[in-house]
């Protein structure tokens, strides 16, 4: 909504991203893209009603201005990422008619040879040998039967940015069960020194990884 020069309310159609981009793509016929819908499912079902027609074999999403369906381009894939579950809030529910419209796929963690090559390209400047110890960290985090929760490749990427800090840059490996303990243990409920807690017993594995490892874990 705006104010007219008179005074009077006006209503202004401002075109979406996703409007933008189809009409972009029927420009350039030789080229490919991917339009790809991120945390889907945080978005209110209202509004994800109005892509069901661009999702399903018709093809085609409604320009309310022109009152009219712009086709969608061969030219034109759609993906999506969600995050479904009760462990996740802020999140409303799929339908069946809406995970039609897709291929599902279930995405895991990757590998930790594979975790690690995308944290050196991330952080060059962290040894090989820390990268390592961090990420088969979180990896016994992530198999361990009785938590909750997990951690994200995003757990990950922010005990390297810890690392790279001035703070610890220097001495990174006597920084890193502290570093673990903040980016890690906080990531679940309770504290780090109550071993009836998540957060506790993720301690723990970090304790048993770092001296299997052979990580010194300062006594404190």
């Amino acid at each position: 909504m705006r104010v007219s020069e008179s005074g009077a309310p006006v209503t202004d159609f401002v075109k979406t991203d996703v409007l933008i981009a189809l009409e972009k793509t029927a420009n350039h016929p030789e080229r490919r893209y991917l339009v790809f819908l991120d945390e889907l499912n945080r978005c209110q079902e209202s509004a994800r009603n109005a892509l069901m027609l661009a999702l399903d074999s018709t093809r085609r999403l409604f320009h309310p201005i022109e009152n009219s369906f712009v086709p969608i381009p061969d030219n034109v894939q759609f993906i999506a990422a969600v995050n479904r579950g009760r462990e996740f809030t802020g999140t409303f529910g799929i339908d069946a008619a809406q995970l039609d419209r897709f291929a599902p796929l279930q995405m895991t963690y990757p590998p930790p040879a594979a975790e690690i090559e995308i944290l050196a390209r991330r952080h060059p400047k962290i040894p090989a040998a820390t990268l390592e110890v961090v990420v088969h960290v979180a990896d016994a985090i992530r198999h361990a039967q009785d938590l909750p929760g997990s951690l994200s490749v995003r757990a990950t990427d922010e005990a390297c940015v810890y690392l790279e800090h001035p703070l610890f840059a220097e001495d990174g490996k006597r920084a890193l069960p502290e570093i673990l303990k903040t980016s890690f243990c906080a990531r679940f409920s309770g504290r780090w020194d109550d071993v009836t807690t998540d957060a506790g017993t993720v301690w723990g594995l970090v304790k048993k990884t770092l001296a299997t490892m052979k990580v010194p874990v300062p006594e404190i």
